[in-house]
């Protein structure tokens, strides 16, 4: 697809003014800078802070705004009725997948999009049926980041695990390119889909890169050695499992930076829990450590994660050790060994894979962000573009 040619509807991405970064909203920005117009559906959060920001902005359609700083990007908000889920049960679904439906065929109406080719790409399994009403122009893509159906919020539940898996599967048939990041799930999904293809994570290198000015530690008078943690803090990590590694380091500090979402922040006086971290200041806390650490816990969800707090860490110079994922066993290869799994699953094995991975961090300085570089996010949105039939 030419890009000045082709309008992105990224769905199934998380709130756009949300301090945090998500595969979605990333990827809609590199669709953008690409060259393509983009219209951004917000589909997580509570929707306070999207009209909280949406308050002074000019329409472009109904419940579609124009963003104050990008000329051809608009956002707009997946409707929710009150006190349902956006995804459960079927019928409430369809209906918000409707009610998407009905505002990109406002936006399409506009004369000046007569002749603009129609991608919708979809950053989540639950809106197969939402489309621009254009179907002679529209192509469809569904990046598919995760194995859902093992997610911790449905994982003991057959119902629900079936049911996600026959709505993902709509969309794998419906979808003229479906990207994996993991190759494993890639050949578990092979055979639902029309065309897949495998596309590496991406990453903001030059944003992770920067060095800051000063060192936010001091300010909360942290010392070092330093190990860290950046991310949302979710029971998808194993903290029992840090809080006791940081007790067999005592001598290092240990800071975790990201909201708790269901998990009590506790453990020795080593361990910090910063909270939420704006974007912005997450490469100056980077900056500051010897090494990260991903502390991700065995289940079959994690096994087909591709972090990218992995790559974010590369970029900011920084070598890492995890919980032995796939994914991390194949980063170890493609990155010289600045990813280091741990050989068990345990507080031992995770202390040791951070030695090892702190001895590292010279190298790590210049190959780090030198392999980030090879995969951003622009470069991903090119990479689709030219796989989408035209």
């Amino acid at each position: 697809m030419i890009a000045a040619e082709t309008a992105v509807c990224v769905l199934g991405g998380g709130e756009f003014w949300a301090p945090g970064s998500t595969v979605g909203l990333r990827m809609a920005e590199a669709f953008w800078e690409a060259g393509c117009e983009v219209l951004y559906f917000e589909c997580g959060g509570d929707g306070k802070l999207f009209r909280l920001k949406t308050a002074r902005l000019k329409m472009n359609a109904p419940d579609v705004f124009v963003h104050p700083d990008r000329e051809r990007f608009y956002v707009a908000r997946a409707e929710r009725l009150p006190g349902m889920r956006l995804a459960f049960p079927g019928p409430v679904r369809r209906w918000h997948a409707g009610r998407v439906s009905r505002k990109l065929r406002d936006f399409f109406s506009w004369p000046s999009r007569a002749d603009s080719r129609v991608l919708i790409a979809h950053y989540g399994w639950y809106f197969p049926e939402a489309g621009s009403g254009r179907d002679w122009r529209e192509r469809r893509l569904y990046e598919c980041i995760d194995d859902h159906a093992a997610a911790l919020n449905i994982r003991d539940s057959g119902w629900k695990r079936r049911y996600v898996l026959g709505v993902e599967r709509h969309l794998l048939a419906r979808a003229d390119l479906t990207v994996f990041m993991d190759p494993e799930l890639l050949e578990k999904r092979r055979g639902d889909a029309r065309r897949v293809e495998h596309i590496p994570q991406g990453v903001d290198h030059e944003h992770f890169a920067a060095r800051p000015d000063q060192d936010p530690h001091e300010a909360r008078g942290i010392g070092r050695p330093r190990v860290g943690f950046v991310g949302n803090v979710t029971k998808r990590e194993d903290w029992v499992m840090v809080a006791a590694a940081a007790e067999l380091r005592p001598d290092w500090q240990w800071v975790v930076a990201g909201p708790a979402e269901g998990v009590k922040p506790q453990g020795p006086a080593n361990l910090h829990w910063l909270g939420q971290v704006p974007y912005a200041e997450v490469p100056g806390w980077l900056h500051g450590w010897d090494a990260a650490f991903v502390p991700l816990a065995d289940s079959q969800f994690n096994r087909a994660s591709q972090p990218l707090k992995f790559y974010e860490c590369l970029a900011a110079g920084l070598p890492l050790a995890s919980t032995p994922i796939p994914a991390a066993a194949k980063l170890e290869g493609q990155t010289r060994g600045l990813v280091v799994p741990a050989a068990g699953w345990g507080a031992p094995e995770l202390a040791a894979a951070l030695d090892r991975a702190r001895g590292l961090r010279e190298r790590a300085r210049t190959e780090g962000p030198a392999f980030a570089a090879r995969h951003s996010w622009k470069g991903r949105a090119e990479r689709i573009l030219e796989m989408i039939p035209e």
